[in-house]
């Protein structure tokens, strides 16, 4: 997979599997895995995959747009 991606000039690559993100990094010619995103520096990892992970879209929507908008949770 990841060599399309580096023949469409894709930077920055994430895989989601088994309930975590594997991030790549494109360093020359090749990708490396990196811990964190470089082009989302301050994306919390955590977070997305517990968005990701849960069973009810709209839950998730509606959470997000709380923190989003700086209001409390209930």
């Amino acid at each position: 997979k990841l060599e399309i991606y580096w023949r469409l000039g894709v930077t920055e690559v994430w895989l989601f599997q088994d309930d975590s993100f594997a991030l790549y990094g494109l360093r020359d010619e090749a990708y490396e895995q990196i811990s964190a995103s470089e082009l989302l520096p301050d994306l919390d990892l955590a977070l997305l995959v517990d968005y990701a992970t849960r069973s009810d879209p709209l839950e998730v929507l509606i959470e997000y747009r709380q923190r989003v908008r700086g209001t409390p949770l209930t």
